[in-house]
């Protein structure tokens, strides 16, 4: 099957990429593309802050090298035709070494987080991602890291698709990093599909918490306890008791019992 091709950066080209970067996080620096519709991700090392236990990554980082279990992965999601996804369209290296790599990109796509959406649209929204997430069950993905900034909506074509692609679990290639509520579930539970439908579900509350009470970063075991009488069926009362305890989650959606 075909490879992804691969394209040859310089330091220079880099850095003038790092002037228009538009995301940041702990392993990577997300740049505009060479086109409109793609963008770059870099992956960088970044500097713990002296003020807390948070990083921030300067305009110039250092460079790492992309680790080759997100090479393999890209390389099946390149070969699979993977839907509903940012897609890598080809990888990139400096001095022969692989630092990143170039995707797909629509400028009308936007993090679920932060946009003010009716409640019908926000409905919908997490119903299309909850489909999504049992696509990726049938092809032997689990997403792992389901959140509303890893979940981008489309007002204009009213559809919806994942990002941060190179960090799922697909076939014998793991997740690279976790974060807290995943990482725990795992843990207790152990990584398989349900770790989906848990993380959609916490994603789900905290959305239809958020007009009332703002988006509050709470342990899952407390903000399965609120009331959410207002918003869902008495037949979610099961779902949200079994997340009381990771181990015991039954892998149900939430959102089917959502009020509408």
């Amino acid at each position: 099957m075909e490879k992804l091709p691969n394209i040859n950066l310089d330091r220079k080209t880099i850095n003038m990429m790092f002037m228009s970067r538009i995301a940041e996080g702990g392993e990577a620096v997300i740049c505009r593309g060479f086109k409109p519709n793609s963008l770059i991700k870099i992956f960088v090392k970044p500097e713990s802050s002296e003020y807390s236990d948070s990083f921030r990554v300067p305009l110039y980082p250092d460079l790492i090298t992309m680790p080759e279990n997100k090479l393999s992965k890209l390389e099946v999601i390149h070969q699979s035709g993977l839907e509903h996804s940012v897609l890598p369209l080809c990888t990139i290296t400096m001095h022969k070494r692989l630092v990143g790599y170039e995707m797909t990109y629509d400028p009308n796509d936007k993090q679920l987080n932060g946009q003010n959406l009716s409640r019908e649209e926000l409905i919908h929204f997490l119903e299309q991602s909850k489909a999504i997430l049992e696509y990726y069950k049938e092809h032997d993905i689990v997403y792992g890291d389901v959140n509303a900034n890893n979940l981008l909506i489309n007002r204009k074509t009213g559809q919806v698709k994942f990002c941060d692609i190179d960090n799922i679990k697909i076939g014998e290639y793991p997740i690279d990093v976790m974060g807290r509520d995943l990482n725990i579930y795992t843990i207790l539970h152990g990584l398989d599909s349900s770790a989906d439908a848990y993380m959609h579900n916490v994603m789900t509350l905290h959305q239809l918490r958020k007009d009332r009470f703002g988006m509050i970063f709470e342990p899952v075991s407390w903000l399965v306890k609120k009331d959410f009488s207002k918003d869902l069926t008495n037949d979610a009362k099961e779902v949200l008791e079994s997340m009381r305890e990771p181990k015991n989650f039954n892998g149900e959606y939430v959102i089917q019992y959502i009020k509408k």
